[in-house]
């Protein structure tokens, strides 16, 4: 056997070990168990999370592809000395509470594009 296919075989073999290791079942107490949890506690209810939407696309900064003129929304500090642009789409969005909290505490402000 060549040193590749030894190599192969040890990974595999240690593949099929760590898959082999018991694993603890979750607790069918909903109580004792962390990742279940009753949707009547959740808040905000589950029912609005479809009104739930981030600064850009409650804005109008989040256009969408068919739209050719450039739109921008400032937020955060308008007179912070450091100014910070995210041009971006739906994945730039899913960023916007870290962005946010981030201008915040720096006193930032910032163009969304």
């Amino acid at each position: 056997m060549d040193r590749r296919a030894a190599v192969g075989c040890l990974i595999l073999l240690a593949a099929l070990l760590v898959g082999a290791v018991p694993v603890q079942a979750a607790s069918t107490e909903p109580a004792g168990d962390p990742t279940r949890v009753s949707l009547s506690l959740l808040r905000p209810r589950t029912s609005a999370a479809k009104d739930d939407l981030g600064a850009v696309y409650r804005d109008g900064c989040h256009v969408a592809k068919a739209i050719t003129s450039p739109v921008h929304c400032t937020y955060g500090r308008r007179t912070g000395r450091t100014r910070v642009v995210v041009i971006g789409d739906s994945i730039a969005a899913q960023w916007w509470a870290a962005i946010d909290g981030a201008a915040r505490r720096g006193g930032w402000r910032v163009t969304w594009m």
